[in-house]
């Protein structure tokens, strides 16, 4: 290799380490966002309507449960059939089984939300050290850095992103004593033509995480950030969702009460 192609290769390599950095300081950011951040405006919000929800929800499902046996009583009925109510209950239980999975589900949120905010929170310097282990193994085992992965440089990945995304400053520990004794080195260019290559991959991700997060701005829950910290929006959307609640009961007992009208063909 020339001189010329030394200092080529020589600038191409610090411009890639700067890139290198750079990127994993915007995935870094990513995760943080996308699994801190996130679950916790969400857990907040839910906080705030969780119960509110639920209620709908199960309201819901009843206006749909009672307005599709109504559906099978009259169709019965039209037919002069027997309007065996044992085998319609059974029909519904099936046919209902999505909504009433769907509302577990929503429970299972809440109750994770509300777990989270009890979590105790760590020290900044405990997040401090989080922060900054992760951002050294992320150089040595993230896919898009090094791109000699094996199976156990993956799963140790994944497990990096899991403690994380848990502020789990023991596994983290426990990686970097891993990966420090194992050799993790990051894949190093070989030709000036593959460091070009590996510098415009990387300002690609670069600018493609940066639109990411331009765009989860927008989105929901990180849209209603500072609404959540207002108690006037956060009484009108209660008052919204309450008025919403009240439509359904109304709604619900008039499929209610052509349910008890019906009682009188069951056999």
């Amino acid at each position: 290799m020339n001189i010329i192609m030394l200092k080529e290769y020589k600038k191409l390599k610090e411009t890639q380490e700067e890139l290198s950095l750079k990127y994993i300081e915007l995935v870094e950011k990513q995760e943080d966002i996308l699994y801190k951040k996130k679950n916790y405006l969400e857990a907040k919000y839910l906080g705030h309507f969780g119960y509110l929800y639920k209620l709908k929800l199960k309201l819901e499902i009843e206006i749909r449960r009672n307005k599709r046996k109504i559906s099978l009583i009259q169709a019965l009925i039209n037919r002069n059939e027997k309007v065996e109510i044992n085998k319609i209950e059974i029909i519904l239980q099936e046919e209902m089984k999505e909504f009433e999975e769907e509302l577990r589900q929503y429970q299972f949120k809440v109750d994770f939300s509300r777990e989270l905010l009890k979590s105790p929170i760590i020290t900044d310097e405990e997040l401090k050290e989080v922060k900054s282990i992760f951002r050294k193994l992320a150089k040595k085992l993230h896919p898009d850095i090094n791109k000699n992965q094996n199976e156990r440089s993956k799963n140790l990945w994944e497990q990096l992103q899991k403690a994380y995304k848990n502020n789990d400053l023991a596994t983290l520990r426990l990686l970097a004593n891993i990966i420090d004794d194992e050799n993790y080195n990051v894949d190093n260019a070989n030709s000036l033509e593959k460091l070009k290559k590996d510098i415009q991959m990387l300002k690609e991700k670069i600018d493609e995480i940066i639109l990411n997060l331009k765009n989860f701005e927008t989105r929901f829950p990180f849209n209603i950030e500072e609404k959540l910290e207002d108690v006037n929006w956060l009484d009108e959307e209660k008052t919204i969702i309450t008025k919403e609640i009240n439509n359904l009961k109304e709604r619900s007992k008039v499929y209610k009460e052509k349910l008890k009208e019906m009682e009188r063909y069951y056999e």
